[in-house]
């Protein structure tokens, strides 16, 4: 590995890339320029070898369609990244987690722009590159995110160093990636201490004579070797030792093993030496990812190549021969009517008008000298070369290319729709080699970002993941749980990146529903199983609601299994099963029937002895009664007696008053009348 802190020896391992790769790289950016520049498929030394540069140079192009007819594929389908656990404590939680972060970078770097622009590039040169970036989400955050950002102008910029072997370029030991700046620039960030010093042009191939100029810097990503400790515990777990300290587990208990690996650094320099110090990454993995299709290993040279590459010769052969046969017919003379000028005595004034006259015939003059009456002198006839340079050409562009006009919207055949199909079949393999490199490139982007994302978010916190649907959800990560274990543990286990290609997502739901109803036509119970995923798939509003509702219901019966909940249902089932475990169980139904009759017999005998008391109340009123009766009757007695010794008392007092007792009574008499009225006041006074 080449020992970067020497200055002389990253100059050297620069130099040596660039010698490498310059043949390569000058086509390549011939190429680039044969679809990109007004009258780029044209050679300057043609142009002087034609004599004049007044003649006609046309660009009769058939490159750009093909170009267009593969990037419009490539675009047409989906990429996606996708994270599967491969043991060693790894889960499809987490693997979801890393692939919902994935896409969240890809959703904040607008990445699928990026793709689009790398594959154009990689298309026409057979060279393109994009970098991941460890960068601030918010100008008011604090918080860093990872995004991904194109690297325009590769060919000139980005150079792997070291004897690299693999299409990725992982291999390399650094990747050098070089900046024009101002020297404004180059003071504001490296100081005033030093005079800058350019790395000048790499003078590869250069076609503008205008273009910005300034102070060409390289940012030096390179690998440090660093020892790493694992540990594998019980169960397969493997944690480094960085982490297993962290967990607090007990190593003495673990399987220990070193291996060497890498911290990716930064460095910048100019053309003196170094301008900055070596910087940390979160970076495993050399974060610049190059898009190189059709490549191979040649005499322990890298070799790739683009479609065009195959195409200019027979390109300029077509321009050569169009122009060849626009001049022919452009420089060809007019017929002519050959006569004496003897013949044409007298009727000038209507030979003059015969090509813009309606009259059907012309007179003449006899000649006895002339060998044959006035003839039609035919002009040269154009060029059969240039014809046939045209067919060729056209013929030529197809099979080197393997797009044929049919795949471009040219039937001039009119083939039926069987033919076409397998004539766009038979394109589709010519296209292949670019869909891999695209393949190859975001599966090591995949690998790239998730041991960054490891590095990057090693607390616990909360971070958006992306379905692929484009729905999204928080994750709480590394969160430790009751039990001290943690939750969405980025530090264990081994995961594995690939990347699917296929229809975009909007398609495949098309066709997702499709299927469904097509199976639903023969098993309605799939349907009724996946009438949430059903409505997800159609693209309509208040679908989505739709779904909700369907999802709760199949929850709610259970046909849902939970190795398929979303981690919102998980937490809700988690929630309702602590709620129940502090709750009373319910009690049992026979209890529950037991108890209702006792209460309905109480509730009996409890009527019962109202009715009782009630009856017995009624007794006592009615004896209460009889009893007032009677008393009121002794009363009203008592009171008629009363009233009648007043009236006896009253009646002798009025006696006694007017005769007096002696003067008319005998004693006897006296005496009696004083004893009644004795006895009358006595009664009085017990009444």
């Amino acid at each position: 590995m080449i020992d970067f802190s020497d200055y002389e020896k990253l100059k050297d391992a620069r130099s040596v890339a660039i010698e490498v790769d310059r043949d390569r790289r000058q086509i390549m950016k011939e190429c680039n320029t044969f679809v990109t520049k007004r009258d780029g498929q044209w050679e300057p030394n043609v142009w002087k070898l034609f004599g004049d540069y007044n003649r006609p140079r046309y660009t009769l192009d058939m490159t750009r369609p093909i170009v267009d007819s593969i990037y419009g594929e490539l675009t047409q389908n989906q990429f996606n990244i996708v994270v599967k656990p491969m043991g060693a404590g790894s889960s499809k939680e987490v693997a979801k987690v890393y692939a919902g972060l994935i896409k969240n970078m890809e959703n904040l770097s607008n990445a699928s722009a990026v793709y689009n622009t790398v594959a154009k590039k990689a298309i026409v040169t057979g060279a393109a590159a994009f970098r991941i970036d460890q960068e601030w989400c918010d100008s008011d955050a604090f918080d860093r995110e990872l995004l991904i950002t194109p690297i325009h102008d590769a060919l000139d910029r980005v150079w792997f160093l070291g004897n690299y072997q693999k299409q990725t370029g992982e291999d390399s030991d650094a990747v050098t990636v070089d900046h024009l700046v101002s020297a404004e620039e180059y003071a504001e960030r490296f100081g005033n201490e030093r005079e800058a010093q350019s790395l000048g042009d790499t003078d590869c191939h250069s076609v503008y004579y205008y273009a910005r100029t300034g102070i060409r810097i390289s940012e030096l990503i390179y690998k440090k070797k660093v020892k790493r400790v694992l540990y594998r515990f019980d169960g397969g777990t493997v944690l480094s030792e960085e982490d297993a300290k962290k967990s607090g587990a007990d190593l003495s208990k673990a399987e220990r093993r070193e291996r060497d690996t890498y911290k990716i650094m930064v460095r910048f320099y100019d053309g003196k030496g170094y301008i900055s110090e070596p910087e940390d990454t979160v970076f495993e993995h050399l974060n610049v990812i190059p898009v190189w299709p059709n490549f191979e290993i040649v005499e322990d040279k890298p070799i790739t190549n683009g479609v065009v590459e195959w195409l200019m010769d027979w390109q300029r052969i077509r321009n050569y021969g169009g122009s060849k046969k626009v001049e022919d017919v452009a420089l060809a003379p007019k017929a002519r009517l050959m006569m004496t000028p003897k013949q044409a005595a007298g009727h000038e004034k209507q030979l003059k008008t015969m090509n813009t006259s309606s009259r059907s015939y012309d007179f003449y003059n006899p000649d006895p000298e002339a060998v044959t009456p006035p003839y039609w002198a035919q002009p040269a006839m154009e060029s059969q070369g240039a014809n046939e340079l045209l067919a060729q050409s056209e013929t030529g562009i197809s099979a080197s290319s393997g797009v044929y006009p049919a795949q471009v919207g040219n039937n001039p055949a009119l083939q039926s729709g069987v033919a076409i199909d397998k004539i766009q079949n038979k394109g589709d393999i010519g296209k292949l080699e670019y869909f891999n490199a695209m393949q190859v490139a975001l599966s090591h982007a995949g690998r790239v970002s998730i041991k960054a994302l490891k590095n990057l978010h090693d607390t616990q916190k909360e971070l958006r993941i992306i379905n692929e649907d484009g729905s999204y959800e928080m994750a709480m990560i590394n969160e430790v749980g009751l039990d001290g274990e943690k939750v969405n543990d980025l530090s264990k286990g081994v995961y594995d990146v690939v990347c699917d290609i296929g229809p975009a997502f909007r398609n495949r739901q098309e066709k997702t529903a499709e299927q469904i109803i097509a199976l639903g036509s023969v098993d309605p119970t799939i349907i009724m199983q996946g009438k949430d995923v059903l409505l997800n798939s159609i693209d309509s509003p208040g679908m989505d609601t739709l779904a909700e509702r369907a999802r709760a219901e199949l929850l709610k019966a259970g046909v849902i299994p939970e190795s398929q909940w979303t981690d919102e249902e998980k937490a809700a089932a988690q929630a309702a099963a602590q709620a129940s475990a502090n709750t009373p169980p319910p009690p049992d139904p026979m209890m529950i029937a037991a108890q209702a009759e006792l209460e309905k017999a109480q509730a009996a005998n409890t009527k019962n002895e109202l009715e009782a008391i009630k009856l017995q109340q009624n007794q006592q009123k009615l004896d209460f009664d009889q009893m007032m009766q009677q008393n009121k009757g002794m009363v009203d007695s008592q009171v008629s007696l009363v009233n009648m010794l007043n009236t006896m008392a009253d009646t002798l007092n009025k006696i006694g008053s007017s005769v007096g007792i002696g003067g008319t009574l005998s004693p006897n008499a006296a005496q009696a009348y004083d004893k009644q009225a004795q006895n009358i006041e006595i009664i009085q006074e017990q009444m």
